[in-house]
Parts: structure tokens; C-alpha cells; sequence
């Protein structure tokens, strides 16, 4: 989730809700012993690269580098989670 589009004036509570899901994957992977790829840390880190609009175009959905960023974060998670994999 990134404050672009209808998400811009409502993403602070938005990000309350989406937190409570966060959390609830978190312990999860922690139960199942999984890694916890954590995409919107990546995005929060970013937007402060690139504004959100270029790693979203509507708030939701990635654009091509968006995509793109969710490759490297879901490789680097796997990768550190199973070295030898």
C-alpha cells in the first residue's frame, strides 16, 4: 500500500488496518518457521528514492519497477532464510 490515488488522503488509516494483517502474517511465518518477505518496509524505504507514484500506480497495484522491487525483496528474503537452497 502506498498513498498514490484514492489511497493518498486515507492512507494513514488504511496502514492501521493493513498492519493488523501484517501482524497476523508475521506470527505465522514465525509459527510455520517461514521467512516473512517484507514488501511494504521495501516500498516505505523506496518512496524515499523515487516518489510512490513510481512504485504504484494506483496505491495497490505495482507499475514495472514496482514489480521489479518486489523481485529483489522476495530473492533477498528466500536467499537469507535458506542459504544453501
Amino acid at each position: 500500500m502506498l498513498p498514490v490515488g484514492k489511497h493518498k488522503d486515507t492512507y494513514a488509516a488504511e496502514m492501521v488496518e493493513i498492519t493488523k494483517h501484517q501482524d497476523v502474517v508475521a506470527r505465522l511465518a514465525d509459527k510455520y518457521h517461514l521467512p516473512e518477505v517484507l514488501f511494504q518496509k521495501a516500498y516505505d524505504n523506496a518512496c524515499q528514492k523515487a516518489p510512490a507514484e513510481h512504485w504504484s500506480w494506483d496505491g495497490v497495484h505495482p507499475t514495472y519497477a514496482g514489480h521489479g522491487l518486489m523481485v529483489q525483496e522476495w530473492l533477498k528474503t528466500v536467499e537469507t532464510f535458506w542459504p544453501n537452497g
